[in-house]
């Protein structure tokens, strides 16, 4: 009966309805106007108004479910979705439709008799879906498919009522016309007597690469499918155990007498963090090698309530290869949490030399060691290959792979595909001096151009407020920074022809974009835009090149991997990097400080006005002793410089304001009553905003361990559950897209856990339910005041109406908070939808929610800001209705 879907089989559609990429978490639901979709009754006659459909009008219609468990594709015959196409492109085709749907849940007790309140567990998901509901709770979705997640209920014998957002994500299905979406529904009962299911999919393991593992790490999704709290006590291995070992992690066991870390809280998904050793040393011979692997049980031992159990997973896979093999390494991330990479060894039998590194980043939806990825750039001569999501852990953790030979010396080439294009575009733009060439392939320019923004929001949304949330995710603009990817040096030697114009060098990273002339999913103009920006700020229209294929798709076999991009690849791997000397001018360009790292030695530290656009426009001329700097800045506050040499410091001119000095290798300057400084005091860190606590409200998830989310307890039982199942969605939905830790605590329980000042913190409810956030806000006070009734002021303003909610960063212990707050259940609500989850959710430093946001989206925002570099108010970079 367990392997019965419980999914409806027929549905009520109401749609299709107009909305705009990443729109949905600020609401924007046309239908919540009309009092929502959960108090709309089908009925085949009613409209509602909708510019998709002719005469602005679309009504309800029924759908079955498909043989494969899908529903979908959707006819809507009064929509002409290629004539509504021509005047605003693709973008005008992503829409948002409901789906309505009723199941059953079964009795399965013979003394039942109607009695309601014996609750049966089953586990739910949606695919292709961000998020829905059953009965009156929200759930999140799987976007992407990954099938790797559950949703945990716990209902009553009876029917039940699922409503579904359906959303055509033109990112995700396409942009054909008409538009093919659909999504599918799985629900399943469970065992009465199941406390943890052990997803097996989720396990994160190493290779073994000649008898040795690469990497000490491997990871296992659990999720808690009970009611109450489950402790991990052990893992081990039962079966091979005379080859390999297995145990908790020991960050895990240092901090057991808190009674907290290795915990999993109610409906919670985690990834179990252990470690494994080789006890045997393995023999691996070619044949072994190419078609074997090494199975083993591994036995997990919990504590549920009162009850111990222990439960074995079979066949868990480590693949044996030879060194000359590609294989996947294992490691911590910056969080603790384990992640992967694969490696792709170079032809060069000298293997005990160090190596350069080409580094591939891949697209949203794959895997690393998916064949046709780790295919996709053939193996070097001389350089390692790396693929992998999150790249400075890897190649810090890659170090420590016994048979891999690489230091903090080797050059580096950055390549990637579709988002991994996105990715490689923007780490070579914000860290430029880390690498010496790029390939982007199919790569956006910003997600706001990929499908442009046509928001329902916009109809609402005062202009300053549109302005503030797009600076929020304007760090990710690729085309704004364009500029950091080149350097001039002009030839007086050589003109262009026919001009009296001196031939301009570009000595910045060299550039090779590769796209197909027929990608429909990244569009070319996307590589084209990015070439054509470089090439301007170069001055030379040759600078950047880019090769685009003609009659090829989004992904062909060659794109990253064929004699065009081998040629690029051993020009610039094969031989020393000479595009960064002799160097004349050169500019910064940024906007948040904690996402960029430095160019030519140059870190900005802050900004003066947080979230404005600042520069650095650097002129190097030769002078009669050393060189000399003249340096421009707007709108910086902090900058330093680092040399790997001392004594050799060039002469620096700053706005004016003469510098030279011999004293260390790393310089820090500072404006004060505008006037530039020199400095030495690190301590402004511990009081001002820096690199670690910038924002926006994304970077809480950059937490040093788990992100421990806390709720308050002060509070009524129904506000007390609507805490946990927001702490459980935020948990959930950040394992599901970032593959990230949580800790979900009470705020008692959080002041007695002695690792609560090492990690950044999810506050849920404010000083009056909330210990917790009453103390961070105690131990350092914010511009949000909270009432003694629950409301709050902001500036002069007093926000006390219904509906209302507040998020906002704080900062706490050298750590970032999160505090997340409503006037009343509504609020609280909404507000937290706002949880940063997913790239593209423009999420300031602070937001607040008003009663309108539901149907009018962002325009129903009430306010919204960036905190300056006190973490004050500061209108400028602020609005407030």
């Amino acid at each position: 009966m367990n392997d019965i879907n419980l999914a409806p089989q027929d549905w009520q559609i109401l749609g299709p309805f107009p909305t705009g990429t990443r729109e949905q978490d600020f609401g924007a639901d046309p239908l919540e106007a009309y009092g929502g979709i959960g108090h709309l009754n089908f009925c085949l006659t009613d409209t509602y108004p909708s510019e998709l459909g002719d005469n602005g009008v679309v009504g309800w219609s029924t759908i079955s479910t498909n043989d494969d468990g899908s529903i979908g594709p959707f006819d809507f015959p009064n929509v002409r979705w290629s004539f509504n196409q021509r005047p605003f492109g693709w973008a005008f085709n992503q829409f948002q439709l409901w789906a309505v749907g009723k199941f059953q849940i079964p009795s399965i007790r013979s003394d039942h008799h109607g009695d309601n309140s014996f609750l049966i567990p089953i586990k739910i998901q949606c695919y292709n879906i961000g998020d829905f509901y059953v009965n009156d709770r929200r759930l999140f979705g799987d976007w992407y498919n990954y099938q790797k997640s559950w949703n945990i209920l716990h209902l009553s014998p009876g029917e039940h009522t699922i409503r579904v957002r359906v959303v055509n994500e033109i990112r995700i299905f396409g942009g054909q016309v008409p538009p093919v979406i659909g999504f599918k529904v799985a629900a399943h009962l469970l065992d009465q007597e199941t406390k943890i299911l052990v997803l097996k999919n989720t396990a994160i393991v190493p290779d073994i690469v000649d008898g040795r593992l690469a990497g000490e790490w491997m990871s296992l999704g659990v999720l808690n499918t009970t009611q109450d709290w489950v402790t991990v006590l052990r893992v081990e291995i039962v079966e091979n155990n005379e080859m390999i070992s297995a145990s908790i992690s020991e960050d895990w066991k240092l901090e057991r007498n808190s009674g907290l870390v290795d915990r999993i809280a109610p409906s919670q998904q985690r990834n179990i963090k252990i470690k494994i050793n080789i006890t045997t040393p393995i023999r691996v011979n070619d044949e072994i090698a190419s078609c074997h692997s090494i199975f083993f049980t591994l036995r997990i031992t919990l504590k549920a309530g009162d009850d111990i159990i222990s439960q074995n997973i079979d066949r868990i896979n480590l693949k044996l290869k030879k060194q000359r093999q590609p294989f996947k390494f294992t490691f911590e991330d910056f969080d603790g949490t384990i992640q992967y990479a694969m490696l792709i060894p170079p032809n060069d039998p000298t293997m005990n030399q160090s190596k350069a590194l080409l580094i591939g980043l891949h697209g949203a939806g794959v895997e690393a060691d998916m064949p046709f990825w780790v295919n996709a750039i053939k193996p070097q001569q001389n350089a390692w290959g790396p693929s992998t999501k999150n790249v400075f852990s890897a190649i810090e953790h890659l170090k420590r792979v016994p048979f891999v030979y690489i230091s903090d010396n080797n050059v580096k080439l950055l390549a990637g595909h579709s988002n991994g294009g996105q990715g490689a575009w923007f780490i070579l733009s914000h860290h430029p001096d880390l690498f010496i060439a790029g390939a982007p392939a199919a790569g956006y320019t910003k997600i706001q151009h990929y499908v442009p923004y046509y928001w329902n929001s916009e109809f609402h949304i005062d202009p300053i407020l549109k302005g503030i949330l797009e600076a929020s995710i304007s760090e990710k603009n690729n085309d704004l920074y364009a500029s950091n990817l080149v350097g001039i040096s002009s030839n007086p030697n050589f003109n262009f022809i026919g001009s009296n114009t001196k031939l301009v060098l570009k000595v910045g990273i060299p550039i090779l974009a590769r796209t197909g002339s027929d990608d429909d999913n990244v569009p070319p103009i996307h590589s084209r835009t990015m070439i054509r920006l470089i090439n301007e700020h170069s001055h030379n229209p040759h600078a950047a090149k880019i090769k685009e294929d003609q009659g090829k798709g989004h992904w062909f076999d060659e794109i990253l991997g064929d004699e065009t991009m081998q040629s690029f690849y051993d020009e610039h791997l094969l031989t020393e990097p000479t595009f960064r000397k002799n160097i004349q001018e050169f500019t910064l360009t940024l906007i948040n400080p904690a996402s960029f790292g430095t160019k030519n030695g140059i870190k900005i530290e802050q900004l003066e006005i947080p979230y404005r656009l600042g520069k650095i426009k650097v002129e190097i001329k030769d002078g009669p002793v050393k060189s000399v700097w003249n340096l421009h800045t707007s709108n910086i506050r902090r900058f330093s410089l680092v040399q790997e040499k001392t004594n050799s410091w060039p002469f620096f001119i700053i706005d004016g304001k003469s510098f030279f000095s011999d004293e260390s290798s790393h310089l820090n300057f500072f404006k004060i009553n505008n006037e530039w400084e020199i400095s030495t005091d690190e301590t402004w860190k511990l009081t001002e905003r820096n690199s670690k606590d910038y924002g926006p409200a994304s970077q809480i998830l950059e937490s040093p361990g788990p992100l421990q989310i806390v709720f308050g307890t002060r509070c009524s039982p129904k506000l007390l559950t609507q805490f946990l199942e927001i702490a459980q969605e935020i948990a959930n939905s950040w394992h599901l897209y970032g593959n990230g830790d949580s800790l979900i605590l009470t705020d008692s329980e959080f002041k007695n856990d002695i690792s609560k000042d090492r990690y950044n913190l999810v506050l849920l409810g404010g000083p009056k339910e909330n210990l917790v956030t009453g103390e961070v806000l105690e131990n350092r006070p914010s511009e949000v005041k909270f009432e003694k009734d629950g409301s709050y002021k902001i500036s002069n303003k007093h926000y006390q109406e219904k509906g209302t909610g507040i998020l906002f960063l704080h900062p706490f212990n050298g750590q970032l908070a999160l505090i997340i707050a409503g006037i009343d259940s509504k609020g609280l609500d909404i507000a937290a939808k706002l949880f940063p989850k997913r790239t593209g959710v423009p999420i300031p430093d602070w937001i607040i929610v008003g009663p309108e946001i539901s149907w009018k989206g962002a325009g129903g925002l009430l306010g919204a800001g960036f905190w300056d570099n006190q973490w004050n108010y500061n209108p400028a970079i602020a609005y407030l209705s």
